[in-house]
């Protein structure tokens, strides 16, 4: 919960699919939408950041909405599992959380095609308290799991006991067919106006006991974070903030096309990029004004605010496709790259 290059620890409005720190996303129906925030106030002991969701002041009316929380974790990474063989073996998941309900939460794990997982619910006893949660997983003796750059996913939940999304009971503590975002004996949290879901320190390991948190050196986690996602704003600066600071300089060979960027690290696979010409000022092929009123957005093909590219690879854009540039001009530009999806 470290990293939050999209929002800067700014407070967002709690959509579903908004990322709201790096690597983790918010699955959230709620039609009175909340909030979602990184915070460093009053941690549990042992770390310095957690992730916040707040409800709408106005409480949900229906279970069939969902709230949980999502991130994916390279199969590479979960290899020494070896789930899905006979010699799968017992792992571990450990991490804090406060809640303002006391009740059932819910951990549920999931193969990229989402075909085979587990499910389980732990219980908070003390509201308004950061409390550890220890919960043992048994090995995964079935199911399809790859072992290259695609993604098995992990789901916190906490509203949702009639919708598509719910794991039942009977397939609960088991490795099963049934997969989900959260499982049927949650709290529905949504149901109480202005109750929050905090949660940090999340550790998946091998082995039946957890080990204390591996806490890495910041500029490690960043990395980390940038094979998903990477802006060439400064770390604590915002997406559109009006400034030179980290800004690429190209020159145009074309009148449709600028040199793409190197990336700062591998990506972990190639990516879509978002970019917006800063300098020079006022240029033709522009369809938008920047919001700051500082600079401009490329013209698409297909308009919006993205770009497409020409030779996009795990390691560097060869060219963003534009229309309209002078051919031999300098132009400077900031971009974001997601490498998630």
């Amino acid at each position: 919960m470290r990293i939050d290059q999209r929002n800067v620890g700014q407070s967002i409005v709690a959509n579903n699919n908004a990322y709201v720190t790096d690597r983790w996303l918010l699955l959230s129906t709620f039609a009175n939408v909340g909030t979602a925030q990184q915070l460093s106030a009053n941690p549990p002991p042992g770390q310095t950041h957690y992730l916040t969701w707040t409800n709408s002041a106005t409480a949900s009316t229906s279970t069939a909405e969902k709230g949980a929380l999502r991130t994916s974790i390279e199969c590479n990474s979960t290899v020494a599992y070896a789930y899905g063989s006979s010699t799968a073996q017992n792992t571990v998941m450990s991490f804090w959380v406060n809640v303002s309900v006391a009740g059932n939460y819910s951990l549920t794990i999931a193969n990229t095609n989402q075909t085979y997982g587990y499910a389980t619910s732990y219980t908070v006893v003390s509201p308004n308290t950061w409390q550890r949660i220890v919960l043992p997983i048994p090995p995964a003796f079935g199911g399809t799991w790859r072992s290259d750059n695609t993604s098995n996913f992990l789901y916190f939940g906490w509203h949702g006991t009639t919708s598509n999304s719910v794991v039942p009971s009977s397939a609960m503590n088991a490795w099963t067919s049934t997969t989900g975002a959260m499982t049927n004996d949650v709290v529905n949290l949504g149901l109480t106006a202005s109750s929050t879901f905090s949660i940090t320190g999340i550790q998946w390991e091998l082995g039946t006991n957890p080990t204390r948190f591996e806490h890495r050196p910041g500029a490690v986690e960043m990395q980390l974070c940038q094979r998903y996602y990477e802006k060439s704003y400064e770390e604590k600066t915002a997406v559109n903030t009006s400034t030179l600071v980290g800004a690429v300089s190209a020159v145009a060979a074309a009148t449709n096309g600028l040199p793409g960027p190197s990336y700062q690290v591998p990506k972990r696979t190639a990516t879509s990029i978002f970019i917006r010409i800063i300098s020079p000022k006022g240029t033709t092929h522009a369809t938008a004004t920047w919001a700051s009123g500082t600079g401009t957005d490329i013209t698409l093909p297909s308009g919006g605010f993205g770009t497409s590219v020409t030779g996009s690879s795990a390691a560097r854009i060869t060219q963003i496709n534009a229309s309209g540039l002078t051919q031999g001009s300098t132009y400077l530009y900031h971009y974001t790259i997601d490498a998630e999806s």
